[in-house]
């Protein structure tokens, strides 16, 4: 395969085809497609700028304009107000307003009028409550939580005797889901102004944290509840799937299809603060999900609908990959792909890539925002001076999911022709190649074959302020170990040393560590971070931090290539501290620490405590989900069934 066959994938060539000006259609406005024409944009989002001075907000103060993205939009924001001058929506007291709630019908999955209408009847007998009182309409209202719960318990645990204990002893727990999902949940009126901008997600969704209306204030609690965030809904979306929220879980999938076939862009999260940069595409973890749960005809295929829905959304998460992360000699280089080594086979792109350097390239803030752990050493010392594994890994998975895409698509694409057949399969078979010769580029760059730094590791760049050659940096990363597990580009031997890794170097009795806490006691080549941690020290994803999105990612790639029990013992211990956590404070945390060594968090720039996090609540209804499906589900919460050796 050359460079000429890549360009042809979708007529690339001299900024030319569907991926030159996006032609996704809008997901929930039948035959509406992106972009828009200049005029609608500047109308549509009220004169605020979203390039140049508009990014100079909050973290985004020195944003210079982004050559080539902005470069179609530029005459529209040359006179615009900065969003940050703009007005923000203050109440009284001096506090952003919090959106209105949803309609009710938004939670009606959660619902169950005949059993709520079969108690209300034995109330009114029991209790004498008159209809139409004040007094039955609370007792209505209280039953409806109730009820709502046991659903959600039903939905997640079963509806078995056997898991008639874990249910009962559950019932706070899930009390909490339900209030936290009515008060996460938001309909944001299009263009309204948040905290970083105009929001820019059309259908209601679930904000990681919940709405606090006393305390509404950046800095404090609700500090991300208006807000829908690209990387939190990977495991928000699961969160919705397990609880039975299948239409919310869709419209919030599509609003950052939407957002990409409108900008151009997926943003980390949906406001016009966030478009000057992207994250790698996680929607592929989910889009299977979403279709896999659509429901069904009689004869249990999938409607045409969902059949339409799925193909729209496999062809974003591609336009996304070109247009954005890879260039593939096509003439259309953007800053990702620039100055980077060349690891290519002969005739064939470099399919490697980095994190944006919007701002200095030795610079932090955007480079770990896009990577999805904001601070931690890497990004703080490298900036987008380095090459990340994990970034690299989710491209991987995609080029694999899109092959096989195209390699099936005539079961998403039913009425196609033999020439539309023939061509999806020439595209299959590219993509094939394309994988291929991605996973010997990725080896060559990241994998380290000996000694004690053996596995993958992130690679420094020329002209590094660290002053470090080009190559490996020597530092346990746990990000840079586990994405290559969950998007299946190592192989069996690269996955066993990978696994003895995470057993050696970040497994504690509580879950796994962000990045090696004994750093210091590693090999005498090891990247040094003293500098680092005299300024950095309180920086939120390193050390002995455990986070949901690293934990679901070493759960499912070590199940991947058949290392079940650990992967049992990382999830069973995640899930009991997390219930324990919650018995003592009465919430789901953000994060928690990897071992019961450590009493403390690092918090970051971040708010140091946030009344519940939606990504935590998602993996822990996935993992009771799991456990009740494989018989691991304990009936204590804060308790593992199985013994693995390690404190629960």
């Amino acid at each position: 395969m050359t460079t000429e066959d890549v360009k042809s994938l979708e007529g690339l060539e001299n900024n030319t085809g569907p991926f030159a000006h996006p032609v996704i259609p809008d997901m929930t406005k039948t035959g509406e497609t992106g972009p828009r024409d200049e005029g609608e944009v500047a109308r549509s989002l009220g004169g605020f700028a979203l390039t140049a001075a508009g990014m100079r907000s909050g973290a985004y103060d020195q944003s210079p304009h982004y050559e080539g993205y902005y470069a179609h939009y530029s005459d529209i924001f040359e006179n615009a107000t900065p969003i940050g001058q703009m007005p923000r929506p203050f109440n009284e007291e001096g506090r952003i307003q919090p959106p209105e709630a949803p309609p009710e019908e938004t939670f009606s999955f959660l619902d169950c009028p005949d059993l709520t209408a079969v108690v209300m009847q034995q109330i009114l007998s029991d209790q004498g409550i008159e209809p139409d009182t004040e007094a039955y309409q609370s007792a209505e209202r209280k039953l409806q939580q109730n009820t709502r719960q046991e659903v959600l318990a039903t939905r997640v645990m079963g509806g078995s005797p056997e898991t008639q204990a874990a249910r009962e002893n559950r019932r706070p727990e899930m009390e909490y889901v339900v209030s936290f999902l009515q008060e996460a949940t938001n309909k944001v009126e299009l263009f309204a102004l948040t905290q970083t901008g105009a929001n820019l997600a059309k259908d209601p969704f679930v904000s990681p944290t919940k709405s606090d209306p006393e305390n509404e204030t950046d800095g404090e609690k609700g500090y991300f509840s208006i807000e829908q965030y690209r990387w939190d809904d990977a495991l928000i979306i699961k969160m919705l799937l397990a609880a039975g929220g299948f239409d919310l879980a869709k419209g919030g999938f599509e609003n950052h299809t939407n957002v990409r076939a409108r900008f151009h862009r997926g943003p980390n999260a949906l406001t016009s603060g966030f478009l000057s940069h992207a994250q790698p595409p996680l929607e592929a973890l989910t889009a299977r999900d979403i279709f896999d749960q659509w429901p069904r005809e009689e004869d249990e295929s999938h409607p045409a609908e969902a059949l339409q829905w799925y193909g729209v959304a496999m062809r974003s998460i591609e336009q996304d990959l070109w247009t954005e992360w890879l260039d593939a000699g096509t003439g259309r280089k953007g800053e990702r792909q620039k100055s980077l080594p060349d690891f290519a086979s002969d005739g064939m792109p470099n399919l490697l890539t980095r994190h944006n350097n919007i701002h200095d390239e030795n610079a932090n803030t955007l480079p770990g925002s896009e990577d999805g752990m904001d601070h931690y050493e890497i990004p703080r010392m490298f900036g987008a001076k380095h090459m990340p594994p994990q970034q690299n890994a989710i491209l991987h998975g995609h080029l694999k999911d899109i092959s096989g895409f195209y390699r099936d698509y005539e079961s998403y694409h039913p009425d196609a022709n033999a020439s539309e057949l023939e061509w999806a399969n020439t595209k299959a078979d590219q993509y094939e190649q394309l994988t291929a010769e991605h996973k010997k580029q990725f080896d060559d760059a990241f994998w380290v074959s000996y000694g004690e730094w053996k596995g993958y590791r992130n690679r420094a760049l020329e002209g590094n302020k660290q002053g470090i050659d080009e190559g490996p940096i020597k530092f346990d990363d746990l990000s840079a170990e586990v994405f290559p597990l969950a998007f299946g580009i190592a192989d069996e031997d690269q996955a066993r040393v990978i696994k003895d890794n995470i057993l050696d170097h970040y497994l504690g009795d509580q879950g796994l560590a962000s990045t090696n806490p004994n750093h210091d006691d590693r090999p005498d080549d090891r990247l040094d971070i003293s500098k680092y941690e005299e300024e950095f020290d309180d920086d939120q994803w390193r050390k002995q931090n455990c986070w949901p999105p690293l934990v679901y990612m070493a759960i499912t790639g070590l199940e991947k290539y058949g290392y079940t029990e650990e992967a049992n013992q990382i999830l069973d211990t995640w899930m009991a501290t997390q219930e324990q956590l919650f018995k003592d404070s009465g919430f789901f945390h953000e994060k928690s620490s990897y071992d019961s060594s450590y009493t403390t968090v690092k918090n970051g720039v971040y708010p140091p405590i946030e009344d519940g996090f939606a990504w935590t609540i998602g993996l822990y209804l996935w993992g009771l989900e799991k456990q009740t499906r494989e018989g691991r589900l304990s009936d204590a919460p804060g308790t593992t069934k199985i013994d693995y050796g390690l404190a629960a």
